[in-house]
Formats: structure tokens, sequence, C-alpha cells
């Protein structure tokens, strides 16, 4: 091989780096995607337990 011929090994690498970074970049919004469906099961929790409580509440008044 010549000197100023690319060398197979650096055109594969340099194919491969899109498709790692698209990868990571999809595994990172899938995992931000599961965070925010945690955040949102939290507050529909929270909502539940306040609901839970205020209908307690009334029970003792009845």
């Amino acid at each position: 091989m010549k000197a100023s011929e690319p060398s197979g090994n650096c055109v594969l690498l340099r194919s491969k780096e899109p498709n790692q970074a698209q990868q990571a970049q999809a595994q990172f919004q899938q995992a931000h995607n599961q965070a925010q469906q945690a955040h949102n099961y939290a507050g529909q929790a929270q909502t539940d337990a306040g609901q839970i409580r205020t209908n307690a509440w009334q029970l003792q008044w009845v």
C-alpha cells in the first residue's frame, strides 16, 4: 500500500462513528422518555393520594 492511500480501517472507523452517535442519541432519548414517564406516574400518585386524603376527610364528617 502506498502512503497516500487511505487505510481501510480508518475508513471503516469513520463510517461507524455516525451510527454510534445515533445509537447513543437513541439510548439517551429512551432513557429520557422513561424518566418522563416515571415523573408522570409520580405526579399521578400524588394526585391519587390527595384524592384519597380528601375522601377520607369527607367520610369523617358524614
